[in-house]
């Protein structure tokens, strides 16, 4: 990724989610750098869905664990991907539930990725925003008004549960 004129951190906080019966809790580790296509971003707000607590408490099939839960995410833009120019450095985005399509499936084909039959969920198949930082997939974060206010990260943050 590359890391002009911003400070794309080695290390940050993040909630990790080990599963039904097993301890979650904060910690620091590695923010990766996951490549092309991709961007990575300080989260300003990751709203708590019903999803999530499905997943903590094991009701949902097979999720990836260890995992960072959180669908519905607000930040800044802070790194951007090999060769990538939008969004754009310090741009407001948010991230929901579909954080990958296949790309090559007649749904996706007809821009109905949300119906793909291999897609990868945001906080259940990748990683989510309950972290000081995370990385998305460009093609799935959405731009949203640019405020100083906090406030609107929170109004964004709900419309992104869909």
């Amino acid at each position: 990724m590359q890391r002009e004129n911003c400070q794309w951190p080695a290390r940050c906080t993040r909630w990790f989610c080990r599963g039904r019966a097993r301890r979650s809790n904060n910690e620091r580790s590695s923010v990766l750098d996951r490549g092309p296509g991709e961007i990575g971003l300080r989260v300003e707000a990751s709203g708590v869905c019903r999803t999530d607590l499905h997943i903590l408490v094991g009701e949902l099939a097979d999720p990836v664990l260890p995992l960072i839960p959180g669908h519905e995410i607000v930040g800044r833009v802070e790194a951007l991907g090999t060769g990538m120019t939008v969004p754009t450095i310090g741009q407001r985005v948010g991230i929901g539930w579909l954080g990958r399509s296949c790309g090559r499936c007649g749904l996706c084909e007809e821009d109905r990725e949300n119906l793909c039959d291999a897609p990868l969920f945001t906080g259940y198949a990748r990683d989510g925003g309950h972290a000081e930082h995370c990385v998305a997939e460009a093609r799935f974060v959405f731009p949203l008004q640019s405020a100083a206010d906090p406030v609107p990260s929170v109004r964004g943050m709900k419309r992104l549960c869909r």
